[in-house]
């Protein structure tokens, strides 16, 4: 009989979606890929952005499939994905109508509004102890409420994109506090919702609890077993993919590293022993969470291969993306480079021609706009290594803890040109790995949960991850 014991890890990012086969051998974890899909907003008429939960969860159970067929079922799957974004369940237990994107515009004026406001701002950052952007929950709820009332009060549950995936396959209504914790409405230093932001805003009571990363919530479903021939349990993992990323960074833990999750958005992380509300101010670009182990997170999120992969997506449809070993060279010969532009303009969050938004936003800069694919290339991961260099420095004076290297994990660790210039712009020692660190920390959260691990220990061995 094998002692193997077979894990899926779905990863769930803004351009797509990987579901990863782990393998447990009591000491070496090892993944592969069972399939990857297609996934990003869906824009209508009427110039809304939404997500197609249904075809995720469909590719999820096509990837259960694929497994049972191939003789390594899983005994047990957990989800993660970007935070901020949720769908609604109602009283009867029916979904509403498909989540919202983050990157929708219906939340703008209203946060532009209340954030002008130094008091109100300095109120939610004492109540929660995070700073936001306009596609954080509250704001995404507090528009919701004012365009459809209706929905919002008839709401019993709001469920983020892994726990609304997790009731899909089981019926089980849950939340973890990695999610919770950046939502602008979770209390970070009670643990707890808030219930004062909640009663600000005129909410109803629709949040579930917020529960510690690691543990067993349910199994799938009589459906489930009989559309993929298995039904493994349900971990609730670090549903917020970077905390995911945390967890599995080699020294994740050690307070002279900043580690940088460098994917769609850049997330700048660091543990903290005491509450960051202690010596973070509101306006410091900067906020505090839970980490997967129930620890503080010190973070700060830019902008950051999104702008790449919008250029990409173009390139690709108009067959003029030259690949990545000829653009990775052409930066290899061009080390000099000062092209830059601000990796913070509020327009690069926007579906838009980025390529054009680049050249607009170098200008401003005083430099010439790049003129071809391979200067664009170059430009954003230059600009992107200088914001990350500017970065360890603001965590290091505000900690009152040098930084003495960074550790670069995702897939930006694999970019060589984005590793380079991090350590030319920082003059740190630049780490990196593992690259599918979300899926690496989805995982160890498993073992956690099966008991074959205890919280914060990591395998003897990593493999294909």
């Amino acid at each position: 009989m094998s002692d193997k014991r077979y894990l899926m890890a779905v990863d769930l990012g803004a351009s797509n979606g990987r579901c990863v086969l782990g393998e447990w051998d009591g000491e070496c974890l090892s993944a592969r890929e069972i399939l990857r899909f297609p996934n990003g907003p869906v824009e209508t008429a009427d110039g809304r952005l939404w997500w197609n939960v249904f075809a995720i969860y469909e590719n999820i159970k096509k990837a259960l499939k694929i497994c049972v067929d191939e003789g390594c079922a899983p005994e047990c799957i957990g989800i993660d994905s970007w935070a901020q974004d949720f769908g609604l369940i109602g009283k009867q237990g029916q979904p509403f109508a498909m989540p919202r994107c983050y990157r929708d515009s219906y939340t703008h004026e209203d946060h532009a509004a209340f954030m002008a406001d130094p008091e109100k701002v300095d109120w939610l950052w004492n109540s929660t102890g995070t700073t936001g952007f306009s596609g954080t929950s509250l704001f995404q709820l507090n528009a919701q409420k004012k365009e459809s009332p209706a929905v919002i009060e008839s709401a019993a549950s709001m469920l983020y994109i892994p726990n609304l995936l997790y009731y899909y396959m089981s019926g089980v209504v849950s939340c973890d506090c990695t999610l919770s914790s950046f939502s602008l409405l979770y209390d970070n230093e009670k643990k707890c919702w808030s219930n004062e932001v909640i009663e600000k805003f005129g909410l109803p009571d629709i949040f579930p609890e917020a529960a510690t990363p690691g543990q067993i919530i349910g199994e799938a479903s009589d459906e489930i077993l009989r559309e993929t021939g298995c039904r493994p349990k349900i971990a609730l993992v670090a549903g917020h993919d970077t905390a995911s990323a945390l967890y599995a960074a080699p020294d994740g833990d050690d307070k002279e590293t900043l580690v940088i999750s460098s994917g769609t958005w850049s997330m700048m992380l660091s543990v903290s022993d005491k509450c960051p509300k202690e010596f973070l101010t509101p306006g410091c670009g900067l906020g505090s969470g839970l980490g997967a182990r129930n620890e503080w997170i010190i973070t700060g999120g830019v902008t950051g291969l999104w702008m790449f992969q919008q250029c990409k997506r173009r390139w690709e449809a108009e067959g003029r993306f030259p690949g990545y070993p000829a653009l990775e060279g052409y930066a290899a010969e061009h080390t000099d480079i000062e092209t830059y532009f601000d990796t913070e303009a509020p327009s690069l969050s926007w579906n838009q021609d980025m390529e054009a938004e680049i050249g607009k936003l170098c200008e401003e800069k005083g430099f010439a706009a790049p003129k071809d694919q391979f200067e664009t290339y170059n430009t954003i991961m230059n600009s992107l290594a200088r914001k990350y260099a500017e970065t360890v420095k603001q965590f290091s004076e505000l900690t009152g803890i040098e930084k003495k290297r960074i550790r670069l994990i995702g897939g930006g660790s694999k970019d060589p040109t984005l590793v380079a210039l991090t350590k030319k712009h920082s003059g740190l020692e630049v780490l990196t790995g593992p690259i599918e660190s979300s899926c690496a920390g989805n995982m160890m959260l498993q073992l956690v949960a099966l008991g074959e691990c205890k919280p914060g220990q990591r395998p003897t061995k990593l493999q294909g991850l």
